[in-house]
């Protein structure tokens, strides 16, 4: 069951005036007990009581970074993994995995096989 704005609200004002019980509360809205501590937690960090939660991933990766993967490979015939980890560290103090280089490579349509190719 979702619960509208203005039901969390006014679970929110009877939690702040501190006149019931946290039982009285559940029983008075009719809510469980996560729900009700979900919203009272809420309250205590400041956040809107939501049911959706935030998906989205915060990355390391900039796209200053992204840039320097992209530019070093295009640069070179071909490249060692572990030294572009060494020169990201030593630039931008971020340590990032061989999965994630080749990710960037991938999503910019440069292909593994094409980067490590050896001319002779």
């Amino acid at each position: 069951m979702t619960l509208s704005q203005d039901r969390i609200n006014n679970i929110i004002r009877c939690i702040n005036k501190n006149k019931y019980t946290n039982d009285e509360i559940m029983d008075l809205y009719d809510i469980g007990k996560n729900t009700f501590y979900k919203i009272k937690n809420n309250i205590n960090k400041k956040n809107i009581y939501n049911s959706k939660r935030n998906t989205k991933r915060n990355t390391k990766i900039t796209p200053f970074i992204k840039k320097y993967i992209i530019g070093y490979v295009l640069r070179k015939k071909f490249f060692n993994y572990k030294k572009i980890v060494q020169l990201i560290y030593k630039k931008y103090k971020t340590i990032i995995s061989k999965s994630s280089i080749y990710n960037i490579l991938k999503n910019n349509k440069i292909k593994k096989k094409r980067s490590t190719r050896k001319y002779y």
